[in-house]
Formats: C-alpha cells, sequence, structure tokens
C-alpha cells in the first residue's frame, strides 16, 4: 500500500531554523512545471528567507527538491503507507522472508528492525525483480523503489505540517507493539495517520522504532548506490533538518527541532544516517548513527518517471 505525494513547493512562513515550529504554506504544481500563476516561486540556493529573528520565515515559495530525481522532474512520489515488513510476517511472528511487504502491521513488532542500511537498500530496491512479490519488473529509468531519502521524509512531513495534513497539530506518537490487523485497526486509528483520515501514511513518530533514512555524506562509500538513491549533503534543503530546527553543523541538543524533538546535526563528511521520528519525539526530529550498524525500520518510496 502507497500513498501518493504530489510536486509541490513550500514556503516556511514563521519558525525557519529555530526549534518553534511554525507554518509551512504549500502550493501544488501542475504536471512538472515550476511555475503556477500569481504565485513567488524562486529557486536554491537563491531563494530567500528573512534573517530577522523575529521574523524567521522564508520570502517566497521554492520547489521542494525530493522532486527533482537525478535531474528528472517528478510529478510526485508513491510512499509506502506503513513502515516495511516481512512478506510472511503473522500475528505471532516477525517472519523469515527476505522480501518487503507494505501492510498493516501484522506482527507485534511488525516493522523489520534487524538489517544494516545496504540491506535495507538492497530489499527496496529489489522490488524491481522478476519474481518479486511486487512483480514491479519495470526498468529502473521508468519505476525506481528505493529506501527513503532524507529530502523524501522532509517532503512527507512538511506537507503533513501544512494546512493539507494536519495544519500544525501534533502527530500522535505510537509505540513499536502497534498493530492493525485486528479488524483493520488503521481505519479507527486515523490519528496515528498523516493526514488524520484513513488516506494518510502511518508511524511517522515511533517510541520505539524510529525510521531511516538512506545516507549522508557517504564519504567512505559504504552503501554502493547511485547518487539518486542518496543524499549527498551540500547545501541541503528541504529536509526538515536546518530549516525546522536551531542548530548549526557538529552541533545536537535533545530539544532543538520542532515540536521539542531531538537534533543530531553532523558535519559533512561524517558518512552517517538519520533516523527520523527519534523515539517518539517528534516528525521533525533527527539523530546520526554509522552507517554500517543495524537500523531501527524502513520505509520504500516508489519514484514514477515522466
Amino acid at each position: 500500500m502507497f500513498v501518493w505525494l504530489p510536486r509541490y513547493a513550500y514556503k516556511i512562513e514563521s519558525g525557519y531554523h529555530s526549534n518553534t515550529e511554525g507554518e509551512i504554506s504549500i502550493e501544488f504544481l501542475e504536471g512538472t512545471s515550476s511555475h503556477k500563476t500569481e504565485v513567488n516561486i524562486g529557486s536554491y540556493p537563491e531563494y530567500s528567507y528573512s534573517t530577522t529573528a523575529s521574523e524567521s520565515k522564508m520570502l517566497n515559495y521554492v520547489v521542494h527538491p525530493a522532486f527533482n530525481y537525478d535531474e528528472t522532474q517528478l510529478t510526485g512520489l508513491w510512499i509506502a503507507k506503513f513502515k516495511a515488513s516481512r512478506a510472511d510476517a503473522t500475528s505471532s511472528s516477525k517472519g523469515t522472508s527476505e522480501e518487503i511487504k507494505i501492510v498493516a502491521n501484522k506482527y507485534i513488532y511488525g516493522a523489520w528492525t534487524d538489517k544494516n542500511l545496504s540491506k535495507v537498500y538492497e530489499l527496496t530496491i529489489a522490488m524491481n525483480n522478476e519474481g518479486n512479490s511486487y512483480n514491479l519488473n519495470i526498468k529502473d529509468n521508468l519505476v525506481d523503489p528505493h529506501l527513503m531519502k532524507n529530502s523524501e521524509w522532509g517532503a512527507l512531513v512538511y506537507l503533513v505540517q501544512s494546512k493539507y495534513g494536519r495544519n500544525m497539530k501534533v502527530l500522535k506518537q505510537t509505540y513499536g507493539n502497534r498493530t492493525y490487523n485486528v479488524g483493520n485497526q488503521y481505519i479507527t486509528n486515523v490519528d496515528d495517520a498523516s493526514t488524520q483520515n484513513i488516506y494518510g501514511v502511518y508511524d511517522l513518530v515511533m517510541y520505539y522504532f524510529p525510521e531511516t533514512t538512506s545516507a549522508i555524506d557517504d564519504v567512505d562509500n559504504k552503501l554502493v548506490a547511485p547518487n539518486k538513491h542518496k543524499d549527498m549533503y551540500i547545501n541541503r534543503y528541504g529536509d526538515a533538518v536546518y530549516e525546522t530546527s536551531s542548530l548549526e553543523p557538529g552541533t545536537s541538543s535533545n530539544t532543538a527541532s520542532w515540536y521539542g524533538g531531538i537534533a543530531d546535526m553532523q558535519k559533512n563528511g561524517s558518512g552517517i544516517i538519520y533516523l527520523r521520528g527519534y523515539n517518539g519525539s517528534s516528525m521533525f526530529s533527527y539523530k546520526s548513527q554509522p552507517i554500517d550498524r543495524n537500523i531501527a525500520s524502513f520505509r520504500p518510496v516508489i519514484a514514477v518517471m515522466n
């Protein structure tokens, strides 16, 4: 089960580069365009923002960078509705399958949590392999499943923060033992969803199993993957890191991101990944960890080229 995230431009109206959560305005864009009538859309890195502390806002809209996929402009992205589980997970077993299934978690600790980044990456791109249960079997230059990137996490939570998501309403923390298998519980637990209805993305803030996003500054090539599948951090924006926290690179704090979330911003070249929605603090929280360590949970994304 996947949820469509349409192409948009965004503008942070308040709380820019601070630990005070703010308003994010969204303008949906037509096709792969970068323009909309009567909306001032700038470009990065020239997009402008106020340097006055009392304002803390962007002065114009910018197209979210997640929709620029390896220099191909996308109309949107397909985001996994739930965290990945093993394909054969049941209500009493986490399963043994080496294939991904995106369903409402059946096992009490349903999210798949015992693989390192390289293995998780292999599992997500294997959704395109012949014989895989998803059986996409389509060329990667047309349909490209991959591990969610940090910029794609940002694209999702910025939309959640806007009036098209939860409109600045705090996203409910869920727990590692959340299950949705009995009587389609996700239908009645809509406060766990990004849109407060059954059509959203679930479990963005979990107490036990935060979510891994793909490699940042992978200078040691520990993740063998094309750059389109990992964020190389040089003047990044739109990723719910710098713009939605008060930190500078190389610093950390337990309350420096929006909604009082954990923030741990590593310097460029550190070869790390981020855990998002860390330990129930906030969907804007982030914490670094080494690339070769086993991850907590993960979520695939599918890019469809036009």
